[in-house]
Order: C-alpha cells, then sequence, then structure tokens
C-alpha cells in the first residue's frame, strides 16, 4: 500500500514518511496510504501508523480530513 501511495508522489522517500515533520507531500501519501489500509488493505491502521511513527488516532484523522477533501472535490 505504500508503495502505491508513493507512486504519485516520486520524489518523496519511505524514510521521509516515518521521521518528524509535516511536509505537505509526505502528509498527503500517509493519508492516501491510511485511506487504502481503512478500505480493506492487507495492513491494519495500527500497522500503518507504527510504521510511520503516528499515533493511529491521529492516522484515522488524517483518512476523515481525506474523505472530506474528496467529498467537497465531488
Amino acid at each position: 500500500i505504500v508503495r502505491s501511495a508513493d507512486a504519485d508522489y516520486p520524489l518523496i522517500e519511505e524514510e521521509e514518511l516515518a521521521s518528524p515533520g509535516q511536509k505537505r507531500c509526505a502528509a498527503e501519501v500517509r493519508g492516501v496510504a491510511a485511506w487504502a489500509v481503512q478500505g480493506g488493505g492487507s495492513a491494519t491502521l495500527t500497522d500503518l501508523a507504527k510504521r510511520f511513527g503516528r499515533d493511529v488516532s491521529f492516522m484515522s484523522a488524517v483518512v476523515s480530513r481525506l474523505e472530506q477533501r474528496l467529498k467537497i472535490d465531488q
């Protein structure tokens, strides 16, 4: 899932996704990966949060914000 989300952002290294900070591109990749996991991916949101060094509730909030953006864009 991370590789799929990362494919749209080829300039981002996977290490950047787990690094502290809020760079927009990295945050978007994390959000897309979290959204994919919640949509029935092979991993859990807990696994993804650990991989990115983020809290599960934070990752869930990221998914909610992404879904809101998707609704607005439609």
